[in-house]
């Protein structure tokens, strides 16, 4: 059972992304351990039972599966939350095998799971997408991450008076590889909050640290909420209610992003196949707009099967 992301860096309370990177190349952050499970009371007994299972509520568990690894249990009930001894339709292996491949599958969307998680972006989505990045990241004990509402990491813009803030950075020194995401809790949260274009706002400054400091870099757009509403038009019978797909699309066209729940299903699939790790993911694959949890979105926004390398 996993019971602490390690490696989180939320002192000093103000920290820049230059420093960020630079002190972690360097290992000089300080890192702290924050309970992997952010859900109030999902976890009990004092994390003492042998069986981990019984370490978790199951009243107030939401099936985040972030404390869960191989040998903790083999497949989920409809809640999402883990079981052991699963039927074969619910096992990790069979939804492992569902997934990603490149056709809209309602049955990868976990409703209850999404809706907690989508509720806010600085308490629920951000730091469960930062747990999820630990839990899948090569080199775990020896990567940094930082995150809201842990902590911001601020960033210098020269045409504003106003720091900038970052809600997750991530850097991988080995493989000196540097994640900066923005996270919103749904797509109703990005469209009405895109005057703001962070990444027009940002980028020059990011490239520049990049640059300084040899580190390749990603930045991603982080979208909670339903799934169905960020498929490129044709890829899905139907049309959902809340039709912004072309102004969405139009929005994203010098941009990136990937879906919470996209991320959600790359760990259940690490829990099954080796080698599924975000430095390959993000920086392997090079013809993409967007990842969801049925595949890639091409630059030429088709959906396609996403293929990993055991």
């Amino acid at each position: 059972m996993k019971i602490f992301n390690n490696r989180i860096v939320s002192q000093p309370s103000k920290l820049y992304l230059e420093d960020f990177v630079e002190k972690g190349l360097r290992n000089q952050l300080d890192t702290e351990e924050k309970i992997i499970c952010n859900v109030e009371n999902a976890l009990v007994n004092d994390l003492k039972d042998k069986d981990t299972l019984k370490n978790i509520s199951y009243e107030n568990c939401k099936g985040c599966l972030c404390c869960i690894e191989k040998k903790d249990a083999d497949g989920f009930n409809s809640k999402f939350q883990p079981i052991m001894n699963s039927e074969i339709n619910s096992s990790f292996g069979y939804y492992t095998d569902s997934q990603f491949l490149g056709k809209y599958n309602k049955d990868l969307e976990s409703n209850d799971f999404m809706e907690y998680f989508s509720k806010s972006e600085v308490k629920r989505t951000t730091p469960l997408a930062c747990n999820i990045f630990f839990r899948i990241s090569k080199n775990s004990n020896q990567s940094f991450y930082r995150s809201s509402p842990y902590a911001e990491t601020n960033i210098k813009t020269p045409n504003d008076p106003r720091d900038g803030k970052l809600d997750l950075v991530i850097l991988n020194p080995i493989e000196r590889k540097l994640l900066v995401i923005e996270s919103k809790k749904n797509l109703s949260s990005l469209m009405n909050d895109k005057k703001r274009d962070q990444w027009n706002k940002y980028k020059d400054q990011i490239t520049k640290i990049s640059n300084k400091y040899d580190v390749q870099f990603k930045y991603l757009i982080l979208i909670g909420g339903k799934e169905i509403e960020i498929y490129p038009k044709g890829a899905i019978s139907s049309d959902p209610v809340y039709d912004q797909r072309s102004r969405f699309y139009e929005y994203m066209k010098d941009k990136k992003f990937f879906s919470l729940n996209f991320l959600h299903n790359l760990l259940i699939c690490s829990l099954v196949k080796k080698n599924i790790f975000w430095e390959n993911i993000f920086f392997d694959n090079k013809d993409y707009i967007g990842f969801l949890s049925a595949g890639l979105i091409s630059n030429k926004k088709q959906l396609k099967p996403i293929i990993f390398n055991e």
